[in-house]
């Protein structure tokens, strides 16, 4: 690891523009949206394949991939009940594809 302060974006961004415009960050985050029916893990075949394309594009822009799982959408944008369901605050999802 480097010996400073990473900077990084969000990959909101396309990793295209960030070029394009000569930006090169550190790190490029992207949310995966959810858990259960529809949600990041299911995006690509096989299942979780999503990280696998991702941290091959931002690598490929030189930057390192961070991920953080967003699963308050998943009852609902704005829906902080789900904080009190101990069956949503303890359900989880693994994917049979690990390679990143």
């Amino acid at each position: 690891m480097p010996g400073r302060l990473l900077a990084g974006l969000g990959a909101g961004n396309p990793i295209a523009d960030m070029t394009s415009q000569q930006i090169h960050p550190d790190i490029i985050d992207t949310y995966l949206v959810g858990v259960g029916g529809g949600s990041w893990p299911y995006w690509n075949s096989p299942d979780g394949a999503y990280v696998t394309y991702v941290s091959a594009n931002v690598k490929a822009a030189g930057a390192v991939p961070m991920f953080t799982l967003y699963q308050m959408a998943s009852p609902g944008e704005g829906n902080l009940g789900a904080i009190n369901d101990a069956s949503f605050m303890t359900r989880t999802r693994r994917c049979r594809n690990t390679s990143t």
